[in-house]
């Protein structure tokens, strides 16, 4: 009995200490926290059902083209999609939604523009039943844009830059 005493103390000790710590202001706010209710504020609530619980996840590589033909489908002006390059695996849809969609710094405003141009390269299309939600990202300008019933519905900057491109890259397009 004082075995399992002394590990349920151990064990309290340091959530109560962290708990105490976190309410005096003494430590930062976690870097990924699963903010729900950020995400439902922000793109709705049938935008963000889709992206937190898709039946599949495709992706399109992009390629821009200054005349569209009829068998193009076009995502963006101008863009195209190039190929299919992946059915996303669960755990490859895990990393994505934990690194855009449950990242709150994902949903701010950034100060800073980027001077580089809109270039969207990748595009992630989550499908759940008969609706469809495309996620864009351009690695050159750092964003990230939410289309959904062919309109664009939100347009952010990505936090942590060197994540998202590695995702993309190393998943993707290991050659570029």
């Amino acid at each position: 009995m004082k075995a399992k005493t002394f590990i349920l103390i151990c064990l309290l000790v340091p959530c109560l200490m962290c708990e105490a710590a976190c309410v005096n202001g003494k430590t930062k706010e976690p870097r990924f926290p699963i903010v729900d209710s950020i995400v439902y504020v922000t793109l709705g609530r049938t935008v963000t059902d889709i992206l937190l619980s898709p039946s599949k996840v495709n992706c399109y590589l992009l390629k821009g083209k200054s005349e569209v033909a009829k068998e193009d489908v076009e995502v963006e002006p101008h863009y195209v999609r190039d190929s299919l390059l992946a059915n996303l695996s669960n755990k490859e849809i895990g990393i994505l939604q934990f690194v855009l969609v449950f990242d709150k710094d994902c949903y701010k405003d950034d100060s800073v523009k980027v001077k580089s141009p809109y270039m969207p390269r990748y595009e992630f299309e989550f499908v759940k039943k008969n609706a469809v939600v495309h996620v864009i990202i351009s690695l050159q300008d750092y964003t990230w844009t939410v289309m959904y019933d062919g309109k664009e519905f939100a347009h952010f900057n990505f936090a942590n830059k060197e994540v998202v491109e590695k995702f993309c890259k190393m998943y993707f397009n290991p050659n570029e």
